[in-house]
């Protein structure tokens, strides 16, 4: 049990939560025949699976970890981006509420 508590304290383990919660936040945002809205849904899935995977062990060898640090990359990025074209689009909730923090 001790090691188990050592992985899930790991801080990739902490960015895979972080990183799903936050796909699931934007997905919520997206039309759903949005352009984005599969690409949020891959970087969902994917970080999901990754936290997933490291929870269900109690070991992890530095290659898995170098492995969902790359996917949790990728995913980020895809968030990212995602994230700035929605909130650089006429009249979205993020740009709406740039305007309102600049005032």
């Amino acid at each position: 049990m001790a090691d188990q508590r050592v992985l899930t304290q790991h801080p990739v383990v902490a960015i895979a939560l972080a990183t799903w919660r936050e796909a699931e936040r934007l997905l919520d945002e997206l039309p759903p025949l949005s352009p984005d809205h599969e690409s949020v849904a891959l970087a969902l899935s994917l970080s999901r699976d990754t936290y997933r995977s490291l929870t269900a062990t109690s070991h992890a060898t530095a290659e898995q970890l170098a492995l969902a640090q790359r996917r949790l990359a990728a995913a980020r990025r895809t968030l990212r981006r995602t994230q700035s074209r929605i909130g650089d689009a006429p009249g979205s909730p993020r740009s709406n509420d740039l305007v309102d923090q600049r005032r």
